[in-house]
């Protein structure tokens, strides 16, 4: 089983390390099916045992058919390789009653998702201000997701609020900057209440990679891999600009990988209240 690991990691040959925060800050909405300047066309999960081999691997190449402000999940190619299984299905989501819509009004996108022919989840994403806040409604319980996220420098900040009805959700705080060794690689931190410190987190499954390969975009996240392709070459469009990522200048003697706050200021080190969302 260790061919299919090599099968899958050659697809990633030739690719190069583009910066995480960057990267993170592009590629978040569509890990969500909130498609505003990428959509996810393949994901690739594998399971590798105690010695190291890839036991079961699958790989979903997801078909979008529109155009890159209003489309919709047309297909899905199911490969499954395992020591017990080996087949290719073609899902037609239609049918199967899972369908995901994603379709954009000014600053503003909407998605809509299904799962066994009955409302999922839906979701907006709001990128008109320096903060993007992207909310998520799962139906079946009235789970409200709460995420924002705002890009400073190589640094991207990130607030998320889990809330129920009966049970208001607490803030929990992050922020992703990229490893000096390597850029593609994301620094991952937690701010923890009860120590009232910054922590990075350093488990296999805060393991966070970004590599280029040609126009897509490859995430690599512990058994993992996530392919995007920018919607205007995916859906064709004419090419536009980029919604939600602002190019963001550095002073002369600034470094790379400093703490900054959200306006970009060099600080001597990081606090919770440097969180202030617009």
């Amino acid at each position: 089983m260790k061919k299919i690991l090599s099968f899958i990691l050659f697809l990633v040959v030739g690719a190069y390390a583009v910066k995480c925060s960057e990267a993170m800050f592009r590629l978040l909405p569509a890990m969500k099916f909130l498609n505003h300047d990428y959509t996810m066309v393949k994901d690739v999960s594998f399971w590798v045992n105690g010695n190291g081999d890839t036991t079961y691997s699958s790989i979903d190449t997801y078909k979008w058919i529109g155009a890159s402000k209003k489309h919709e999940l047309d297909s899905v190619l199911r490969e499954k390789l395992g020591p017990y299984e080996f087949y290719v299905d073609s899902i037609d989501v239609s049918k199967n009653g899972s369908e995901y819509f994603y379709e954009e009004n000014g600053a503003v996108g909407q998605m809509n998702r299904t799962r066994n022919n009955e409302p999922y989840f839906t979701g907006t994403l709001d990128f008109s201000g320096d903060t993007v806040v992207m909310k998520r409604l799962r139906l079946t319980d009235s789970a409200l997701y709460d995420q924002r996220f705002y890009l400073s420098n190589d640094t991207m900040y990130w607030t998320s609020v889990i809330s129920r009805p009966s049970k208001p959700g607490t803030p929990a705080y992050f922020y992703y900057t990229n490893d000096p060794s390597d850029e593609g690689l994301c620094l991952s931190y937690e701010y923890k209440n009860d120590s009232l410190k910054w922590t990075l987190l350093t488990s296999d499954v805060e393991r966070k990679t970004f590599r280029q390969l040609g126009d897509t975009l490859v995430y690599t996240e512990s058994e993992s891999m996530l392919y995007f392709l920018p919607n205007n070459i995916l859906y064709g469009d004419a090419p536009h600009t980029t919604g939600i990522l602002r190019n963001i200048k550095r002073k002369p003697n600034e470094k790379s990988n400093g703490f900054y706050d959200l306006k970009g200021r060099l600080q001597a080190r990081r606090d919770p209240i440097g969180f202030y969302f617009r």
